[in-house]
């Protein structure tokens, strides 16, 4: 069963415009030859399904004194502070009436209006991971998560908080909960050598992966997701499986984030994988290996540009090696 992503403007364009669900969806078909819609799993990922409803949340402000100024030195500390972060943000958002069942509901009525006939059942599939009650706690959880990542630390704070988050999302994952780990990745990469990367790799280099990788911190959630489930995978009920992710993003910009996530994702589960090893009986769980999958980019009116692209393809060439 093939496990398809549509991002936001894919998805609204793909349920809302009949000459871009014409086009898209002879793709689909041609790809996914003799595979119903029905035995796809076809999803929008969580901050997809809420940037389509139009729902924004302010980010939740911080008790004063939470974080505090002194240095995090053991991970018992990060885990500490990442733990009351966690809480904190979740009481919120679960709180928040722009997330009540009630109001999610009222809203998907709305969109509704605008899908296409032919592209209903889509549609159905789509969005009814969220809309069950029962579900919202995924969209409580992705948003705290995102919160607690996106922390702004002084650098004697982060470089132990930032590793406990590695640990965590590595136990969470064996759970059976997707943690979309863009943002912590995307902190490694901003807080490496940079004067060596330039030596290494060439100024002009360095400088477009920086400015790809440069995501505004209340938003671009939708973009982190695109490319965490495309690069690692996602759950589906027990071991991950890859992911095909359908696109609207300018290509340049994608490809290069998911080289540089790639890089530091995977030194990151090294490096988690080897402290588990190291002290055993302390964790009972593993960092899995990435189960990379592909990409295809799409424009507005339902033409594809490029692809299907699968990961492993863009990490190797030329222009994606040298981000490691």
């Amino acid at each position: 069963m093939p496990t398809l992503l549509l991002d936001t403007n894919f998805f609204r364009n793909f349920v809302e415009q009949e000459a871009f669900f014409d086009r898209a969806n002879a793709h689909l078909a041609t790809r996914y030859r003799g595979i119903s819609p029905r035995e796809m799993s076809l999803f929008v990922s969580p901050f997809s399904f809420l940037e389509y409803l139009g729902i924004t949340i302010e980010p939740p402000e911080l008790p004063l004194g939470m974080v505090g100024d002194r240095p995090i030195t053991t991970l018992e500390a990060a885990m500490d502070l990442a733990v009351r972060v966690f809480n904190h943000a979740y009481a919120y958002f679960d709180g928040h009436l722009r997330l009540s069942n009630a109001h999610i509901a009222e809203t998907l009525r709305h969109r509704e209006a605008y899908v296409r006939r032919q592209a209903k059942g889509h549609w159905d599939i789509a969005t009814s991971r969220y809309s069950r009650p029962e579900n919202r706690a995924i969209l409580i959880h992705c948003l705290a998560i995102e919160f607690v990542q996106k922390l702004p630390l002084k650098r004697n704070q982060a470089t132990t908080y930032h590793p406990w988050l590695w640990l965590d999302a590595a136990k969470r994952i064996s759970e059976g909960m997707d943690v979309c780990m863009f943002r912590t990745i995307q902190w490694r990469w901003s807080n490496e050598n940079r004067h060596q990367r330039i030596k290494q790799f060439g100024k002009d280099l360095v400088n477009r992966l920086y400015k790809a990788m440069g995501v505004r911190l209340h938003d671009d959630l939708v973009d982190a997701e695109l490319v965490h489930y495309t690069t690692f995978g996602k759950i589906a009920g027990g071991p991950l499986v890859p992911v095909d992710s359908y696109t609207c993003d300018p290509c340049q910009k994608i490809k290069d984030r998911i080289g540089v996530f790639y890089a530091g994702l995977t030194k990151t589960i090294g490096e988690v994988n080897l402290v588990i090893e190291r002290n055993p009986g302390t964790w009972d769980f593993t960092f899995p290996a990435p189960c990379t999958g592909t990409i295809a980019f799409f424009d507005a009116t339902g033409y594809l540009i490029e692809g299907p692209l699968n990961v492993l393809d863009l990490v190797t060439r030329s222009d994606a090696r040298h981000v490691s």
